[in-house]
């Protein structure tokens, strides 16, 4: 019973609302948005997760880098070995989640590198500090409101535009899919050790933190 449409673009126009689900603080400015459009913030899906523990000492002092290429398979598996030698001669604590795309045996880790097959956001990125991501939406989303700065690769899809957004925060560092270990590890240094970057991403924080996606939304779709 829906009339004809010329393009899929046309939904958009008549839908009697559109979400954007990301920050408006994240997103560049626009001069104008049609009436129906709404920025609502991103919704975070790790809620009710399993508990989980850092597998380190407690005293142990080497900064924590996480690393999260995407639970899907996107071709990250090359990219991933090449991170994971650019931690191998770093001073920190690597943990590299792989998702269900990768297995632990293709990857050699270093001493100061774990492998897990997943583990919930919130319960590790209070204690990075840094992340490497593809810049799917939501993982670095939840970078940004923990204060964590970002490494980021795209690989696929919105990932350049969002990569292309931190980096205009001044929150991160972009790299392409094919820079080498000594690159990367490079860049997780400056991040690691530039301040500016840690303050921009905790700037993004203070705005995110009193943010509600999955309400706001709720609440637009009401």
């Amino acid at each position: 019973g829906l009339s004809s449409l010329r393009s899929p673009f046309e939904q958009y126009d008549g839908a009697e609302r559109v979400l954007v689900l990301t920050s408006p603080a994240f997103d560049y400015p626009a001069h104008r948005l049609p009436a129906n459009v709404r920025h609502v913030g991103t919704p975070f899906d790790d809620a009710g997760s399993p508990r989980w523990s850092l597998p380190w000492s407690p005293d142990d002092a080497r900064p924590l880098v996480l690393v999260s290429l995407s639970t899907l398979a996107q071709g990250q598996a090359v990219v991933m070995q090449r991170v994971v030698q650019a931690l191998a001669l770093l001073p920190v604590r690597g943990l590299v989640t792989l998702g269900r795309a990768l297995e632990p045996a293709q990857f050699k880790a270093p001493s100061n590198v774990r492998l897990e097959a997943f583990v919930p956001h919130s319960a590790v990125l209070p204690h990075a500090k840094a992340m490497v991501t593809q810049c799917g939406l939501g993982t670095l989303m939840k970078a940004l409101a923990h204060g964590v700065p970002l490494v980021c690769i795209p690989l696929v899809g919105d990932q350049p535009d969002n990569a292309a957004r931190v980096v205009a925060h001044g929150a991160g560092i972009r790299l392409e899919r094919d820079n080498t270990p000594e690159q990367i590890r490079a860049a997780i240094q400056r991040v690691l050790t530039q301040p500016g970057f840690g303050e921009s991403a905790r700037r993004m924080a203070e705005i995110l933190t009193k943010e509600d996606g999955a309400k706001a939304a709720a609440e637009e779709i009401e």
